[in-house]
């Protein structure tokens, strides 16, 4: 065996310090949770991602294979992406969500969000990614205090009736408008919408306000049967409202406006 000479492992070692870094700079690995593909670790510096929280509420966001998907995930993912906007999922309990856009210290986004006017001054909103149809009511169906038709109004100024709020959130400006001047029986809860259903099968409470779009997957999610509920409609009830991606201050305005037009060019909400 030929013996190697200090000089030359001294400049063997010297090719090598030289080599490493770039195979580190062109090797950066894509941020975030499967599905959460976009723009390349090495067009941005570290730390450019936007964390884009969603949490598994079906069938506006779900993760599916490791893939998240949905109503309101489809259209906010496709709007990075077009914008060139670098993101990485996050699945976060929508309580922690309100908490991380409050705190705004780092540059993060909530999906599928209502707008109100206290919302726009903690954040900033995108355009809409989404409508909803006209919200109707849950209840047990063997309760026949409920009935489809009605006028929402009379539904909440009933006090024989408990309505089921979540702690934090959002029924929009109509439904919320009237819950505040009509001052309804409720319970308020930070459990999610199963929980929520299984509150009013438990007889815990009469009712609570969900998109049609996921009226029948929350009932067949929490284990129960179609004939075990039914769908409330009102007369009154307006058209659903919009969900919007919802980022933290921290949020540049020039990226506000990249999502904004990547969303103009999907075509306007149906």
């Amino acid at each position: 065996m030929s013996k190697v000479t200090v000089p030359a492992v001294g400049l063997l070692l010297a090719c090598l310090v030289s080599i490493i870094p770039l195979a580190l700079s062109s090797c950066s690995p894509t941020e975030g949770t499967p599905g959460g593909a976009n723009a390349p670790m090495s067009e941005m510096k570290a730390g450019d991602a936007i964390a884009l929280h969603y949490f598994e509420r079906v069938p506006y966001m779900h993760a599916t294979d490791g893939v998240v998907v949905g109503l309101v995930a489809d259209p906010a993912q496709e709007a990075f992406e077009r914008a060139g906007v670098p993101f990485y999922w996050h699945e976060t309990p929508p309580k922690r969500q309100l908490y991380i856009i409050h705190q705004n210290t780092g540059r993060d986004c909530l999906v599928g969000w209502f707008k109100n006017a206290e919302r726009e001054r903690i954040g900033k909103f995108t355009l809409p990614i989404y409508q909803d149809e006209p919200t109707v009511a849950l209840a047990r169906s063997d309760d026949e205090r409920l009935v489809s038709g009605g006028k929402v109004e009379d539904l909440l100024a009933d006090r024989d009736l408990v309505l089921l709020v979540k702690d934090g959130f959002s029924y929009g400006r109509f439904l919320d408008g009237l819950i505040a001047s009509l001052s309804p029986r409720r319970i308020t809860t930070t459990v999610g919408n199963v929980e929520m259903l299984k509150m009013i099968q438990a007889g815990r409470a009469d009712y609570l306000f969900v998109a049609p779009e996921e009226a029948e997957t929350l009932i067949m999610t929490a284990g129960f049967a179609a004939r075990n509920f039914q769908i409330i409609r009102f007369s009154d009830m307006p058209p659903g409202e919009k969900r919007y991606i919802w980022c933290s201050r921290q949020v540049e305005d020039e990226i506000i406006a990249r999502l904004d037009e990547a969303i103009r060019q999907n075509g306007p909400l149906p």
